[in-house]
């Protein structure tokens, strides 16, 4: 009896050793290699500085045409303003532009083709005579008669805007025939701008000089009074 207690007891401890070497196994689990560590991110290149853009090139002194001492020119910073009285362009109530006016618009489009980038403005403007729906009409078709010129003789680079003002926007009161021929006119603002950026807002001009004023006619002499002939002596 004494036996087989002793036999038992043998047997529970290699079974206790058994279990106790199994949950020591499970513990530790199995064993995986060292992962390496991951190779060190490169920074990044340091980003370079866009370069500054260049401004565009000035061209060189807006022409005028020499022929039309009337024609009158404006700069402020960048910008060009060139009033041309009415008669050197058209007719009398015409819109369709005088032989002449080619001459004056040429020089304007030699001067265009200077810049890299550039818009025209042209505005019509009139007198106070006749209606004022007439002078509208008349005005735009104006404006449209030189944009149509110079576009033909410059590249498609150039930014054409026409607009009619009738007798909005008079320079002069028109009180008299002279005044009525200073706002009977076509003005035009040419506004550059660089490259890849928007055209600026034309910028106030001031307003244009007087005419110079037509110097009179000096008074003609008086003939001197002819002497009568002599009368006819009779003869013998």
């Amino acid at each position: 009896m004494m036996k087989l207690s002793i036999h038992k007891q043998i047997i529970v401890f290699c079974l206790a050793g058994t279990i106790l070497t199994a949950c020591s196994q499970q513990e530790s689990g199995p064993k995986f290699p060292e992962g390496k560590p991951f190779p060190e991110a490169k920074p990044f290149p340091e980003a370079k500085p866009f370069p500054e853009a260049k401004p565009f090139p000035k061209p060189a002194e807006f022409p005028k045409p020499a022929e039309f001492p009337q024609v009158q020119f404006q700069t402020v910073d960048d910008q060009i303003k060139i009033q041309i009285p009415d008669h050197i362009l058209f007719d009398t109530d015409q819109y369709n532009l005088k032989p002449e006016a080619n001459k004056v618009l040429s020089t304007f489009a030699e001067g265009l083709q200077k810049y890299p980038r550039v818009k025209v403005l042209i505005s019509g403007h009139t007198d106070h005579t006749g209606s004022e729906s007439y002078n509208l009409e008349l005005s735009q078709k104006r404006a449209e008669s030189v944009k149509a010129f110079l576009q033909s003789h410059v590249d498609s680079s150039v930014v054409f805007e026409t607009k009619g003002y009738g007798e909005s926007q008079p320079i002069a009161p028109n009180d008299t025939e002279e005044n009525r021929q200073k706002n009977r006119r076509v003005e035009i603002i040419i506004i550059p701008a660089e490259d890849g950026k928007d055209f600026p807002d034309p910028k106030p001009f001031p307003k244009p000089a007087p005419f110079p004023e037509a110097k009179p006619f000096p008074e003609a002499k008086p003939f001197p009074e002819a002497k009568p002939f002599p009368e006819p002596k009779p003869f013998p």
